[in-house]
């Protein structure tokens, strides 16, 4: 029996980047720190292209049943569905926070009282904010 051929090193080596960046990347959106999330966007394309050129070219000699193989394509696996659903969260935080900043522009209505500086409610003024803090 003939055993199966090994994967090629660099496609090995270019899941594991792969692989590396998305683990990156979801512990930073799962602090939802999504200025270091984006700066891996870069790097992410990147491996991405590298996996794509090393799979057309590994895709009919890849052992498949390597173990070597079978444990980073679980792991790349795990990595890309957290990073769906960290991205998904991440999405929803970033409608949250601009529909927070629209909301907040809008002019409120005359009839909307707020207290004054000695602490009387004034009525019958429109009043925008004061300031608005967004962490993103």
């Amino acid at each position: 029996m003939t055993p199966a051929p090994k994967p090629d090193p660099a496609i090995l080596t270019a899941l594991a980047a792969l692989a590396e960046i998305l683990e990156e990347e979801n512990l930073a959106l799962s602090r939802s720190d999504f200025r270091a999330s984006g700066d891996l966007a870069a790097r992410k394309r990147a491996a991405i292209g590298t996996v794509e050129a090393c799979a057309s070219e590994v895709s009919a000699k890849a052992g498949r049943d390597h173990a070597r193989f079978a444990g980073l394509r679980r792991r790349l696996d795990r990595a890309i569905n957290q990073n769906r659903a960290l991205l998904q969260q991440a999405i929803g935080t970033q409608q949250r926070v601009i529909s927070t900043i629209v909301q907040a522009l809008e002019p409120c209505p005359d009839s909307t009282p707020y207290p004054g500086r000695s602490g009387s409610t004034g009525y019958g003024r429109a009043t925008i904010p004061m300031a608005l803090a967004v962490r993103a």
